[in-house]
């Protein structure tokens, strides 16, 4: 692994996450910090890199910092699926916001894919919000949606 190479150590903290190794978790999250920040500086509209520096940030405790990195990393790529659903994980799981996270998913499940719905429905990353009742809704929504059995909106 490059010392460049923020995606594959950022993935390393999912992975000492699932095994329960939170020294190893951090320690991920700070080297993938410092690969995304410089990346970033390199090229300030990195939608990649500020990502996995927004989920850094929530990892290691940083809120607003991470908040101030997500909502550029958005700005950047607004229709990227992937990055908001990561993103309300990172809320989500690090930083105990089920609020922000369920506001970042409302967008979400009203586009996705029945394959991004099967992920979602499986992701451990999904565990804290599926019993809370705004995510029921979403959720079944988006299944009815892609089922084709959701009411039609109406016009006013």
């Amino acid at each position: 692994m490059m010392d460049t190479d923020y995606h594959d150590s950022g993935m390393l903290i999912t992975c000492y996450q699932a095994i329960g190794d939170l020294n190893a978790m951090r320690g991920a999250a700070e080297r993938t910090l410092g690969r995304a920040e410089k990346a970033v500086a390199h090229d300030p509209s990195n939608g990649s890199a500020l990502g996995w520096g927004a989920t850094c940030h929530a990892v290691l405790g940083d809120g607003d910092r991470a908040k101030e990195w997500l909502h550029r990393a958005m700005l950047m790529d607004p229709d990227n699926w992937s990055l908001g659903y990561n993103f309300a994980c990172a809320l989500s799981n690090y930083l105990n916001d089920t609020e922000g996270a369920l506001d970042l998913l409302t967008d979400l499940f009203k586009r996705a894919s029945p394959t991004q719905l099967k992920h979602c429905q499986a992701d451990p990353d999904m565990a804290s919000m599926r019993d809370d009742p705004r995510f029921i809704a979403m959720f079944t929504e988006a299944q009815e949606r892609l089922r084709g059995t959701a009411a039609p909106a109406t016009s006013a």
